[in-house]
């Protein structure tokens, strides 16, 4: 466990009921954008990323699980068998996430997108993302990154 302290980037104003709304679908669904693209979405926690453009929040919200987003270990795991199960995590070093995972844009782009697909077709069980779905987001990805 790391005893690193977390510091929230730069103030930001309450949030509006649709950010709310949008911030409880992402915690309640466990969607870890980087977990759907690893293969491995069916992760039972996520928390809420605010990207930060220089010292600045960007005002969107993403959903991370706790190895993504602050590099938590599961039980019985150490780091480098974290990354090599689930990839880079972004309090690790964000070149490298970034370099995985893409932009913060696009991974908001895809939270967005993830969120159109479950008001279009869900809702699924949770923590249970659909195949489709999962095949679906990683498409729209490859497509983003210029991979397809």
């Amino acid at each position: 466990r790391s005893n690193r302290q977390w510091k929230m980037v730069g103030k930001s104003k309450p949030a509006t009921s649709s950010e709310k709304e949008r911030m409880a679908l992402i915690k309640e669904q466990a969607w870890c954008v980087p977990c759907i693209l690893n293969h491995t979405p069916d992760r039972p926690v996520t928390t809420i990323h605010h990207p930060v453009s220089g010292s600045k929040r960007t005002g969107q919200t993403m959903g991370l699980c706790p190895w993504h987003h602050q590099a938590q270990l599961a039980s019985h795991k150490d780091r480098f068998e974290m990354q090599r199960i689930f990839g880079p995590s972004l309090a690790l070093g964000s070149k490298e996430y970034h370099e995985v995972w893409g932009s913060e844009e696009i991974l908001v782009k895809l939270q967005d997108y993830l969120i159109e697909l479950y008001l279009e077709f869900g809702p699924w069980r949770q923590y249970h993302l659909p195949k489709t779905v999962g095949r679906e987001v990683r498409v729209r990805w490859q497509e983003m990154r210029g991979l397809r």
